[in-house]
């Protein structure tokens, strides 16, 4: 539908459809951004992948109401959260650590029991 937009002049056009909005193009994401705020003085953030799709976010922010209705998604009760039966080992993932070095270096030269060499 716009394959061959040119991010300059579809900036230009949407600036000068939506004079009270912020938009330009993400230069890592390589989207079009919009901010604008409703009638009642909320700030819309809006992100599109091409110039006609912002227009339409743009035009709905503008409204108050999103361009596309998004699923709402309950919390969830206390009830339905469960924590997984799962017993972590006692010395992490592995094996038990070792003692510090400067252990391990004394142990060598330090006889600690009655044994003989």
């Amino acid at each position: 539908m716009t394959a061959g937009w040119n991010a300059d002049q579809a900036l230009a056009v949407l600036r000068a459809r939506f004079p009270e909005a912020q938009v330009w193009r993400g230069e890592h994401t390589g989207k079009l951004w919009g901010l604008v705020q409703d009638a009642s003085g909320r700030a819309h953030l809006v992100e599109a992948h091409d110039p006609v799709e912002l227009g339409r976010c743009l035009e709905a922010a503008r409204a108050g109401w999103p361009a596309v209705p998004r699923p709402v998604i309950a919390a969830p009760r206390p009830a339905d959260v469960r924590t997984p039966d799962v017993r972590a080992p006692v010395y992490g993932r592995h094996e038990a650590p070792r003692p510090p070095w400067w252990r391990r270096l004394a142990g060598a030269f330090v006889q600690l029991d009655d044994e003989r060499w």
